[in-house]
């Protein structure tokens, strides 16, 4: 069995990353993969403002259809993904924060729907910052690979 947690967004070439691990498994040896995942529906509306991407080290994002592409060329199985959020939130903050998120995201892309139809309410505005945190989204996949 061969773990990669939380590696496979640092990596270059992450298809040749998880060709270098199935190399080195045994037949009907199990690869796990561990990430974040482009599938989730907030990183999927926040896109390239969402907090996983604010860190400069993370250069790689997959998703399911990619590991099972990669899988079905390599020789491997998917024998399950796992989406996850990591830690549990306290339960009255997360709703909390769910809106604050989503409201700083919908300002952001009301204000620019408005400057496209009235270019004079134009302004210079902050830089854009991250938006989301950890444990409030399932983010996150296990992909379990077996090798044939």
């Amino acid at each position: 069995m061969i773990c990669a947690v939380d590696v496979i967004e640092h990596v270059e070439d992450p298809r040749n990353f998880v060709a270098s691990l199935a190399e080195r498994l045994a037949p009907g040896g199990t690869l796990i993969i561990s990430t974040g995942t482009l599938d989730a529906h907030s990183w999927r509306f926040a896109g390239g403002l969402y907090w996983y991407c604010g860190y400069p080290e993370n250069i790689s994002f997959i998703t399911q259809a990619w590991a099972r592409a990669v899988g079905d060329r390599l020789g491997l199985e998917i024998t399950g993904v796992q989406r996850f959020a990591y830690g549990e939130p306290d339960a009255r903050r997360l709703g909390r924060t769910r809106r604050r998120f989503y409201r700083k995201l919908i300002g952001p892309k009301l204000r620019e729907q408005l400057r496209a139809w009235w270019p004079f309410l134009a302004k210079p505005e902050a830089p854009q910052r991250n938006h989301g945190y950890p444990s409030l989204f399932e983010d996150h996949m296990i992909v379990c690979f077996k090798k044939a």
